[in-house]
């Protein structure tokens, strides 16, 4: 292997090759994750007979991050690809599949804290490329600011339609109950 340049990696065949491995075993793994959770929904939504929840459109946002992600693990599979090319399918996918789930996140009811769903998903999505992807400290730590100005901004709309006379009631109702168990 020869030494690493700035971008990371040097640009010997055997450093693209490994590039190239890594990044389809990050795509692989990041959207078996998202398809597991895809499926896990919809098995959940037949088991409890509620069939309107495959017409939320945070049901087809979640596929579409699931396959973004597939995608570049199968597109870096087979084939000998150029560095240029697999840094633009994982900027792609990563770009598809962050802007996917937080449009997810964005349709889902602010009662089932999509806030923390996000911060999960975003999370795993971010570890995985720190684990799998080789590249710089730098731009690992710019995409992950990145990633979370699109966590605070998706929660602070997402809170934006929060139904506060609802929560205040649920609010009040706890603290009846705290204090009722206090006596």
């Amino acid at each position: 292997m020869s030494l690493p340049t700035a971008r990371g990696l040097s640009e010997s065949e055997e450093d693209r090759a490994f590039l190239q491995r890594r990044v389809a075993l990050f795509g692989l793994i990041v959207g078996s994750g998202y398809l597991f959770f895809w499926l896990y929904r919809g098995a959940a939504m037949l088991i409890d007979e509620y069939f309107v929840g495959f017409r939320e459109q945070a049901f087809w946002w979640h596929l579409l991050a699931a396959g973004a992600f597939l995608t570049l693990g199968l597109s870096c599979q087979r084939t000998v690809h150029s560095v240029r090319y697999i840094r633009m399918g994982e900027l792609s996918a990563l770009s598809v599949g962050v802007f996917a789930t937080g449009a997810m996140a964005m349709h889902i009811p602010f009662e089932h804290r999509p806030d923390y769903i996000l911060l999960l998903a975003l999370t795993n999505v971010v570890i995985g490329r720190a684990i799998f992807v080789p590249s710089s400290g730098r731009w690992t730590f710019t995409l992950g600011c990145i990633i979370g100005v699109l966590l605070v901004g998706s929660v602070y709309l997402d809170a934006l339609r929060m139904d506060m006379e609802k929560w205040s009631a649920a609010d009040s109702t706890f603290k009846r109950l705290v204090s009722s168990r206090r006596k």
